[in-house]
């Protein structure tokens, strides 16, 4: 039983040490995320809300959301 409990045990830590590192390396991404102004200029529509939801949400908003209504607010 000792043995059971000792292993549910080091598989709860690397499952959360691997998990942890996966949003780390998708945070890391967002961060590194830049775009220049010609690049927007060039997106269609529903690209740049997507890349405006991704800028935002690199700038700390975590409740940036791309609705693609028209008048829509996607902050929360």
């Amino acid at each position: 039983m000792p043995t059971v409990l000792a292993a549910a045990a080091v598989g709860g830590v690397l499952w959360r040490f691997c998990r942890n590192a996966r949003f780390r390396q998708g945070r890391e991404a967002v961060q590194a995320l830049r775009y220049s102004v010609e690049h927007l200029d060039r997106l269609h529509h529903r690209e740049f809300e997507y890349a405006v939801r991704d800028l935002v949400f690199r700038d700390g908003c975590s409740g940036a959301v791309q609705v693609g209504e028209r008048g829509a607010t996607a902050l929360t």
